[in-house]
């Protein structure tokens, strides 16, 4: 395809690198370079270090400039970032305390129209407390400040299927690689690697795996599971990088499923979004256990791949991962059991390889149509 002529200078500002931050900046680069325009990333001064910068944007260098900027970023540093590269828009994927400091009543207005993805509305946000309301009250009325400011235009990540009211600058988390079709195939070939009968039912638990997607439930449950059915022909394939923590917790667990007369598969390393693509096409089900109130990339893979959805934590979490098509639980061991169970007796989801593609989420982020105008 033939490059759009523009004249436009992107600045993409992202200091961190870990889980796939970088991937959103190379969907960013890839699509602004084929509208012509001219790109600078700035990055954390040791990003080209971090496994994320190999498998996202290691092939790409040559083709965008590069400056470097610290957390935590402040409306200030990104103003003079963009100042020295001459950008005409700012993009910040990870924009949420960005949009925050912009919503205060002392921030200055950027010069430069500067785009904010927010990955973590807090209207997702569950709080106990009448100290967590009032947080989640203020983080609110802050965004909604920033969105009003002029040349501040606040985006707001939202989960794969989400049907936007037109009231909210909306971008949804987008299914990121070639084609589902090569995801299975290059999948088969994988499963074929994995330690079972051909007959395994297999549960994954994919990405970087950190406290906040509860490894040692997911194994828990899955011994539940096995003690309940032991007729059953299972397995879990933990596939990612493991903090230390967690891999000291799930050690044991893991000898005891082994035991248990179950199958166990660890890849501790970083992967490609190729890659992941793959576990999540290889994978009978997907378990995403978490504590947290985020759209998360892998729902949309699963969607898209064929892969059941199995779905545990807080009631945000569920609301928007149930019109997928998968099985809900709470963050219980009980809970999580029978949802695995469900989903191995209920039927194969459907792949649907043209649901979710990455041209909203660019479009979003790049277009050009950022109001400008306000006061």
């Amino acid at each position: 395809m033939t490059a759009r002529a523009s004249n436009r200078h992107l600045l993409v500002v992202e200091p961190r690198s870990r889980g796939h931050l970088l991937m959103y900046v190379r969907l960013l680069v890839e699509d602004a370079l084929e509208r012509g325009d001219d790109v600078t990333c700035a990055l954390s001064p040791d990003a080209g270090t971090a496994p994320e910068y190999e498998l996202h944007l290691a092939d790409l260098v040559g083709r965008f400039r590069s400056t470097s900027i610290g957390l935590p970023l402040r409306d200030r540093s990104v103003s003079s970032a963009a100042a020295h590269v001459g950008a005409d828009l700012v993009v910040v994927p990870h924009g949420d305390e960005l949009a925050s400091r912009y919503g205060l009543p002392f921030a200055r207005s950027p010069r430069v129209p500067t785009r904010l993805l927010v990955m973590r509305d807090p209207r997702w946000e569950e709080p106990r407390t009448i100290q967590g309301r009032a947080r989640r009250a203020a983080k609110l009325l802050l965004l909604r400040r920033a969105s009003r400011r002029r040349n501040v235009d606040v985006v707001w990540l939202r989960a794969p299927l989400h049907r936007p009211d037109g009231r909210e600058h909306v971008a949804v988390d987008p299914f990121i690689g070639t084609t589902a079709d090569d995801a299975v195939v290059a999948a088969a070939e994988m499963r074929g690697r994995w330690p079972a009968p051909v007959g395994t039912y297999w549960f994954a638990l994919t990405g970087a795996v950190s406290r906040r997607k509860n490894a040692p439930l997911v194994v828990e449950a899955l011994l539940a599971l096995r003690a309940r059915r032991p007729d059953l022909d299972v397995g879990l394939a933990i596939i990612g990088p493991q903090d230390q923590d967690v891999r000291d917790g799930v050690s044991p667990l893991l000898a005891d499923l082994i035991s248990a007369g179950a199958h166990v598969h660890v890849d501790d390393r970083h992967l490609s979004n190729e890659e992941m693509n793959h576990v999540v096409a290889a994978a009978d089900a997907i378990v995403l256990a978490y504590s947290t109130n985020a759209p998360n990339s892998t729902l949309g893979k699963a969607y898209v791949l064929g892969t059941a959805i199995i779905s545990a934590g807080s009631k945000t979490f569920r609301e928007y991962a149930a019109p997928l098509g998968g099985w809900t639980a709470a963050l219980d061991v009980t809970d999580l059991s029978r949802a695995m169970e469900a989903a191995m007796e209920g039927p194969a989801p459907v792949r649907r390889p043209d649901a979710i593609g990455t041209t909203h989420f660019t479009h979003a982020l790049l277009a050009d149509n950022i109001t400008s105008d306000r006061r």
